[in-house]
């Protein structure tokens, strides 16, 4: 199932690409919104599904640069975890639809009945607007917390309901064994 799922999403991004070029009357990727999404968690030394959300806010200071802040947290009973993050990052446009990113910055998680630990994260991505109501983004990050690195990658789309409003979804591993899919929405401005 999960090498189904991963290979369905590469296949989707590799093939936009080619859309992208067809897409004259859509603005490029965004890098300016506020999201909201409802977040399933599955860890796999775990049979258990942990829900909460994600909360994030994205804003470009001109066409390189742009931040990331956001506050993630699932759990179940009495276990949680929660993760604030607070990023610096670049974005190089390769044409007007397709656009690479990277950026660093700092990541504070807390877990149930542990200390809180300030870590950092790395992350670099694609994001491609193939039409102009469908935006695709992959991203891979390199998140260390608790003397540990955990690699993400995550493999989402975006489709929108009005210039201003998107529903959004993705599909995200670790080398943790830990899988995770998104689903709400973001307000662009």
């Amino acid at each position: 199932m999960k090498k189904s799922v991963i290979s369905t999403l590469i296949g989707a991004v590799f093939a936009a690409t080619s859309f992208a070029s067809l897409a004259d009357d859509a603005s490029g990727p965004s890098f300016d919104y506020v999201n909201l999404s409802y977040t399933e968690v599955e860890l796999g030394y775990e049979s258990d599904t942990y829900s909460g959300y994600r909360a994030q806010f994205v804003k470009s200071f001109n066409d390189v640069l742009f931040v990331r802040t956001g506050h993630e947290r699932f759990g179940r009973g009495e276990f949680n975890t929660e993760e604030f993050e607070f990023s610096l990052g670049a974005r190089h446009a390769l044409d007007n639809n397709a656009s690479l990113y990277a950026g660093v910055g700092f990541v504070n998680a807390h877990q149930s009945e542990a200390r809180s630990y300030l870590g950092y994260n790395v992350f670099s991505g694609v994001a491609i607007r193939a039409s102009q109501d469908l935006e695709l983004h992959a991203e891979l990050n390199r998140v260390h917390t608790y003397s540990e690195t955990e690699v993400r990658s995550e493999f989402g789309a975006r489709y929108y309901l009005s210039p201003r409003l998107s529903v959004n979804g993705s599909y995200g591993f670790s080398n943790k064994d830990r899988e995770q899919m998104r689903v709400g929405v973001s307000f662009h401005f």
